[in-house]
């Protein structure tokens, strides 16, 4: 999951149009650099920090320099080492690792002060691991075109507001695993029907294959399943589940917003803010935890 982090590269030009606040202002782009922070702690891996700045059209490029951060995990500092500086493409990124692991209900929070651009902060909350009661397969068809539909139960708090996420990866021996799409027709959380018709904004981009939805249509339901199209055919499928904290959510969906943004098609583009939760600074910093089954696929492939 660590990858996660590459997000950052993708949006940087978004990512200077919005400090904390969900409108665009122009100001920024003119003004001095700022930092840009990113962050996505979890109770499963380790948890990188990358530091880099904003570009303003009226300034030149201007890397942090003397970077110092402190991270507190429930509000005891930890210790935090330096990585390396990341130029892969041509813009400098300077990777931090905290020391521990977190747990589930961790609440961290981040304050990077550097010599030249001032100092910014950030904040998040380990959710708690979501699960995944059931995994079961079965094949399936639509408009001729053959699937595996992977039937996901979903065990989620009753009665809470909660942020998810689902990835899939498919492999033949459970040795070498590559990330499959989702067909998202028989899944109402994901796909973008209006009214139920299919003719219209039925084709919906998600980043990374991160296919991000909340449980708002059943919030009072404890139990639900997803009902996820795979085209690929695996012997094995591996599903990821996230809960992911609000911030992550938020993040992900303005750029999936961009990315489907129809009309910007036929010239009645909208202007979608990019969620940042970094004070005195852009980025954004967003904690998850996951859980993960496997399904062999036995029965026979053909309808």
């Amino acid at each position: 999951m660590k990858n996660i982090i590459h997000i950052a590269f993708v949006c940087f030009l978004a990512c200077i149009f919005n400090s904390c606040q969900d409108h665009f202002d122009i100001k920024q782009l003119e003004g001095k650099p700022q930092l840009l922070v990113y962050c996505f702690p979890s109770n499963t891996d380790s948890t990188d920090i990358q530091v880099s700045a904003t570009t303003p059209f009226s300034s030149t490029s201007e890397m942090p320099k003397d970077i110092t951060i402190h991270c507190y995990v429930n509000s005891k500092e930890e210790a935090i080492r330096y990585l390396r500086n990341d130029d892969s493409d041509e813009w400098d990124k300077f990777i931090y690792r905290l020391s521990v692991i977190p747990k589930e209900g961790d609440e961290i929070k981040i304050e990077v002060e550097t010599g030249n651009i001032g100092k910014a902060s950030c904040s998040t909350k380990i959710p708690s691991a979501p699960t995944i009661g059931s995994l079961s397969a079965r094949p399936i068809q639509i408009d001729g075109d053959k699937y595996q539909q992977l039937c996901v139960n979903l065990q989620a708090p009753k009665g809470e507001k909660n942020y998810y996420a689902v990835k899939v990866y498919g492999s033949w021996d459970e040795k070498n695993w590559g990330q499959c799409d989702i067909n998202t027709y028989s899944e109402p959380l994901l796909n973008d029907y209006i009214m139920g018709i299919p003719a219209f904004n039925e084709d919906r981009t998600f980043y990374d294959g991160f296919y991000i939805f909340d449980n708002s249509s059943f919030l009072n339901d404890s139990v639900y399943t997803l009902h996820l199209n795979i085209e690929e055919n695996r012997e094995y499928y591996k599903v990821l589940l996230y809960h992911i904290s609000y911030p992550m959510y938020a993040f992900f969906k303005t750029i999936n917003d961009q990315s489907n943004n129809e009309f910007g098609k036929y010239g009645l583009s909208f202007v979608h803010p990019t969620y940042s939760n970094v004070d005195n600074g852009c980025g954004v910093m967003g904690g998850y935890a996951v859980d993960a089954k496997i399904s062999e696929i036995k029965e026979n492939n053909e309808e």
